[in-house]
């Protein structure tokens, strides 16, 4: 990367962190950790899955989507949505691994307003030139049933 290159995606970067210093809006983020975890990596259950102790993350942009009743073989209830906006920088400065890495990312869970959520999608935003890094990274989740936490080991206070 050249020296005005450079430049530039420090001083957005910095633009980006003073935004979410002023805004103040914040997650926390559980990183699953699968060594710990005796669950089935593909089906998702198990005896016990393990998260790491989470990480408080500022968030560049929030949304919470409340979705119309939904109908299971247990009942009708609601399953709401998230998207979040972050800087792809703060991502790895508060030690989230791989920010644009779906696959590292697909059992992790973020608390969001008093609500738990699974990450189901990342989305990596502005690339920077011909390089792998990016400015923004989009994630967007599903709430968390109380029914999916029984085999959990809960490293979070709801």
């Amino acid at each position: 990367m050249d020296y005005e290159l450079r430049r530039e995606v420090y001083s957005i970067n910095r633009a980006l962190w003073r935004r979410e210093r002023k805004l103040g809006w914040n997650v926390v983020w559980y990183l699953f950790n699968p060594t710990l975890s005796t669950s089935d990596f593909i089906y998702d259950t198990g005896p016990q899955r393990m998260w790491n102790a989470g990480i408080t993350v500022p968030v560049y942009e929030e949304e919470i989507v409340m979705q119309p009743n939904t109908f299971r073989d247990v009942g009708l209830y609601v399953v709401n949505e998230m998207a979040l906006v972050f800087a792809y920088q703060t991502l790895l400065n508060f030690g989230i691994h791989d920010p644009v890495e779906q696959t590292n990312h697909e059992q992790d869970r973020i608390e969001f307003h008093g609500q738990l959520f699974e990450v189901s999608e990342f989305l990596p935003q502005s690339p920077i030139g011909a390089t792998a890094n990016y400015l923004l990274v989009s994630v967007h989740g599903k709430a968390v049933m109380p029914d999916q936490l029984l085999e959990d080991a809960l490293p979070w206070h709801l």
